[in-house]
């Protein structure tokens, strides 16, 4: 695209926080089932796509902030000194930017973005911490329906506490043998005849006590840690099968 790599806005909005005096905000652009065109169309096309979205948002940002590529399909933009009502007008002017139809050689396609937002002070004074939260939001914005803007907010900043807290004590359950399985009879509704059980996964963490599946599930599945936490239920209900077959 021949924009800057993201680690240099980074670097630029990280000198920018310096001074707290200065809002800054955070815009990640990310573009709705861009998947789609590289499987419809082919893998050089989205390269001329994105070629031309980031000449488009370059000049819908208009000299006022940096711009840089931050994934395959995703946009950056960090802005000082802009007050809400312009930072609005200018997130607006870059989903505009990408909504206008794309014309190339043998294509023509329409796109629509996700805009997530985070800002300084009150999503954090950290330039990762600023990012993380904005692509946070952007996803969010993808899981509410796509083509729409989401500002981060207090009960995001709340599962990404949690995430960071519970991942971290997570990867040691096994380890620690905080895992257990309880078992919830099945019968037979007719002559209510035993026929099974279910296994219901719980965590209890030596410092943050019973975690409720709903909570921890979740995270686990983000980690990667499911193929590892489903072993070993798979093999501690076998074994309690195999305890209570031999006890008859």
């Amino acid at each position: 695209t021949g924009l800057p790599h993201h680690l240099l806005l980074e670097h630029a909005l990280a000198e920018v926080l310096r001074h707290p005096v200065v809002p800054a905000s955070v815009l990640v652009i990310g573009l709705d089932r861009f998947q789609l065109v590289n499987a419809s169309v082919g893998h050089p096309t989205g390269d001329d796509v994105l070629q031309r979205l980031a000449i488009r948002l370059q000049l819908a940002l208009g000299g006022r902030g940096r711009i840089s590529r931050f994934a395959g399909d995703e946009f950056v933009v960090t802005v000082a000194g802009l007050s809400p009502v312009a930072v609005q007008e200018l997130r607006d002017r870059l989903r505009a930017a990408v909504a206008e139809p794309i014309e190339g050689h043998d294509y023509r396609l329409l796109l629509t973005a996700s805009v997530g937002i985070s800002r300084s002070p009150e999503h954090g004074t950290d330039a990762k911490n600023l990012l993380q939260r904005a692509e946070a939001a952007m996803s969010q914005a993808k899981q509410e329906g796509r083509d729409r803007i989401c500002e981060f907010s207090l009960i995001q900043m709340e599962k990404l506490e949690d995430r960071l807290l519970l991942g971290n004590h997570l990867r040691d359950a096994i380890r620690l043998n905080e895992l257990t399985l309880f078992y919830q009879p099945q019968h037979d509704a007719v002559d209510q005849r035993l026929t099974g059980f279910e296994a219901l996964l719980r965590w209890n963490n030596g410092q943050l006590g019973e975690g409720p599946p709903n909570r921890f599930i979740p995270i686990a599945e983000a980690l990667g840690l499911m193929p590892e936490i489903g072993k070993w239920v798979f093999d501690s209900a076998c074994r309690q099968v195999r305890e209570w077959l031999d006890r008859g």
